[in-house]
């Protein structure tokens, strides 16, 4: 299954208004568009997707050559681990030595964030907790690598589309039914209708790749009424909604998906200028840890950066230094998220040639692009 780099520039935006949101006050202008889009729910909008394929593409194989799906999930998660755990873990060990110098209460609550269950921790306490806040989403997506595979693996063909459609519903009900609730929207059956469009588009390019133009046709008229509701929202004309505001962007995320699934071999500018755009699939490939460190180095940086600042722009206005710490604060974020990915992710993930989807002779995949 080839790459498409150009999801690459999809991860490279979602991550990038996750910075703006963490790093900017609410009402700075930089956070209207976070709040028309948010990063994390596009997150999940592509591991939908991409997870979906993976697992749909593969049992498809398995059954063609007779191998069993219970090795499917088993390779399945360990790439997942050897792609996810080493920098994760061996970011929370450093964060429990560290102790009180986290300004959280990890050592407290260890065991939350060590089995990925971060998001029923902030739901039960009803706050965030420092620099871990934005765990949550790594816990959800955990616990959905979890239970999806097992559906999609094992399900009936029939019953496949039925169950996508049903998960969307189950977001959606959820989100509607918490609205009220105070961190209900971070529980992992609330983000269901963000995988599931993704999962939908995958079951789509896997299955009846001959609909795709019309998904993305209907995809592309859903999403620019999604947009004008999401712009209604963030205009406090929240009475016209019907749908919540994850809903929304996931379906505008399917389309930009969709679009570049159906249109990626043609020149097309918004494709080759926007999404294949060397700084962002570069800020796209190393995303992983750009997520994980982002909300942490700023705890550890603005006290040295502030000395440093004044120093060397001891009349520097207020409003520049503010500028200045967060630009500084992101060269700091992008060279350890490189060296991050060249010297521990990247090597380790060299270790996913062991655990091939398929190790029969026979095995012929069927090339389907990701």
């Amino acid at each position: 299954m080839d790459h498409i780099k150009q999801l690459d520039s999809i991860r490279a935006m979602a991550v990038l208004l996750v910075i703006i949101t963490h790093w900017f006050p609410e009402g700075h202008w930089l956070n209207s568009y976070t709040s028309v889009f948010n990063g994390v729910d596009i997150f999940f909008v592509l591991s939908g997707f991409l997870i979906t394929t993976i697992l749909l593409v593969n049992r498809n194989e398995a059954e063609r050559i007779g191998t069993s799906k219970l090795t499917v999930f088993r390779n399945f998660f360990t790439r997942r681990a050897l792609r996810i755990f080493p920098i994760y873990y061996l970011t929370l060990v450093v964060l429990y030595l560290l102790g009180p110098l986290t300004e959280s209460n990890i050592r407290e609550n260890y065991l939350y964030f060590f089995t990925y269950t971060s998001n029923l921790y902030f739901f039960e306490q009803q706050q965030w907790d420092g620099m871990l806040s934005h765990l949550w989403s790594l816990a959800v997506e955990e616990q959905f690598y979890l239970v999806w595979p097992w559906a999609m693996l094992y399900l009936n063909k029939p019953y496949l589309l039925p169950f996508i459609f049903i998960s969307i519903l189950i977001g959606i009900t959820s989100q509607l039914f918490l609205l009220n609730q105070d961190f209900g929207d971070i529980l992992t059956f609330a983000c269901f209708d963000a995988f599931g469009l993704g999962a939908l588009l995958a079951w789509v390019r896997v299955y009846q790749p001959s609909f795709l133009p019309k998904l993305f046709k209907y995809s592309l008229a859903l999403a620019l009424i999604c947009f004008g509701l999401q712009i209604l929202r963030v205009m406090g004309q929240s009475s016209y909604l019907v749908l919540p505001s994850r809903t929304l962007t996931a379906v505008c995320t399917l389309s930009v998906i969709a679009g570049i699934i159906l249109y990626k071999e043609r020149q097309l500018p918004v494709l080759s200028k926007v999404f294949g755009n060397s700084s962002l699939l570069f800020i796209g490939k190393i995303s992983y840890g750009i997520y994980l460190y982002h909300l942490m180095i700023p705890y550890f940086s603005y006290g040295l950066l502030g000395s440093v600042n004044a120093y060397f722009w001891p009349l520097g206005s207020e409003l520049f230094i503010f500028y200045l710490v967060r630009l500084e604060n992101f060269c700091l974020l992008i060279l350890l998220s490189a060296l991050s990915w060249r010297l521990l992710e990247y090597p380790i993930l060299r270790f996913k040639t062991y655990f091939e989807y398929q190790n029969d002779k026979l095995y012929q995949p069927r090339k389907i692009l990701l």
